[in-house]
């Protein structure tokens, strides 16, 4: 009896420390790990140190008692290095069916489909991730779009974090062709759980998502409530803010559901606001985050109009291009002045003289 009793007190003080250490875990890595590098606009190091704690922070605790809120985290910034990844390989393909490269039409085709397939694949690896981050945030928080939870001001990134992730894993799976089978109600659940943040606070990324949902799928907003208006609105008030993840988010809803006008538009009042307002020093990964999906998006157009990447972000080819927002690396003189010694830029240079004949030496 008394053994019983014995193994029964060491299972629950287990149980209980167990549970202490996920708390724990999530606060540090809340408070910690996150805090810190959402301070860095590096995307490439935030997803890769995603990648390499989620094992550590799985193993850290039980599966019954996991570390919600520091796997949902994890599952989300490594979501992102695939995401990044696919872009990529978008943009091969993109360039290997481009005309302007000059190569045969056959090899041309076989570039482009093996880009496609890893693009496919990198598609489905973040949407797994993505939507792994959802369902985690989910067990965190309580099921997104059934009310709002009482959150704690610590517990607001992370529930934000996995409502982008939930947005995140319905576009790569559709991406990808839906091999990952993500809900495409997943996208009515974010914009029901968006309510539960304050727009200015999270730089109007929910209002964002709302009209991201409602443009996506025809019907499922107020009536006499325009998405794309409400869309443009998000992305007007972020911009100033210094985290552009509302801009990002236009740009990307409109070229999924065809609106090259609202791309472009969106595009160059990207461009615009980088020029115009300093990033959120607290959250500058996001910011570039923002930025990557955006310039994406710009390149295809300049890649399917020129034949190459966007030289300048905030410009666009064609009749609805701007001015540049910096020097035109490509333009005939960058600088004021040659800087090996010739004539200053618009100043006729010498003519030169012909060299002495025989007879004159």
């Amino acid at each position: 009896m008394n053994r019983t009793l014995s193994i029964a007190g060491v299972f629950a003080a287990t149980t209980v420390l167990t549970g202490c250490l996920a708390k724990t875990i999530d606060k540090f890595t809340v408070k910690g790990v996150v805090v810190r590098s959402m301070q860095l606009p590096d995307a490439d190091m935030a997803c890769e140190l995603g990648v390499s704690l989620r094992s550590a922070l799985a193993a850290a605790t039980s599966p019954k008692r996991p570390s919600r809120q520091a796997l949902l985290i994890s599952d989300m910034t490594a979501g992102m290095c695939d995401e990044i990844a696919s872009l990529d390989a978008e943009l091969d393909q993109a360039l290997a069916l481009s005309a302007a490269h000059g190569l045969d039409p056959v090899p041309r085709a076989v570039a482009a489909q093996d880009a496609r397939l890893r693009a496919d694949r990198l598609h489905e690896r973040s949407a797994t991730r993505y939507y792994r981050s959802w369902l985690m945030a989910q067990d965190a928080f309580g099921p997104y779009g059934e009310g709002c939870p009482k959150l704690k001001e610590r517990d607001e990134l992370p529930y934000f974090l996995g409502l982008f992730a939930g947005v995140q894993a319905v576009l790569h799976d559709s991406a990808a062709g839906g091999p990952v089978g993500v809900p495409k109600e997943t996208l009515l659940l974010a914009g029901r759980a968006s309510e539960c943040l304050e727009d200015d606070k999270w730089w109007h990324v929910p209002q964002a998502i709302r009209g991201a949902v409602w443009a996506t799928i025809p019907g499922s907003g107020p009536e006499g409530v325009d998405p794309w208006t409400l869309i443009a609105d998000a992305a007007d008030k972020s911009d100033p803010q210094g985290v552009r993840i509302a801009r990002a988010l236009q740009v990307t809803i409109a070229v999924n559901n065809g609106r090259d006008d609202v791309a472009r538009e969106g595009i160059l009042k990207h461009g615009e606001a980088i020029q115009a307002h300093a990033v959120d020093p607290d959250y500058q990964l996001l910011d570039r985050f923002s930025f990557l999906l955006s310039q994406f998006q710009s390149d295809l157009f300049w890649i399917a109009e020129e034949g190459h990447r966007t030289p300048v972000f905030g410009t666009l080819p064609g009749p609805q291009a701007s001015e540049p927002a910096g020097p035109d690396p490509f333009g005939d003189d960058p600088f004021a002045a040659d800087p090996f010694g010739g004539a200053p830029s618009g100043e006729p240079a010498a003519a030169p003289t012909d060299p002495p004949s025989a007879e004159e030496e």
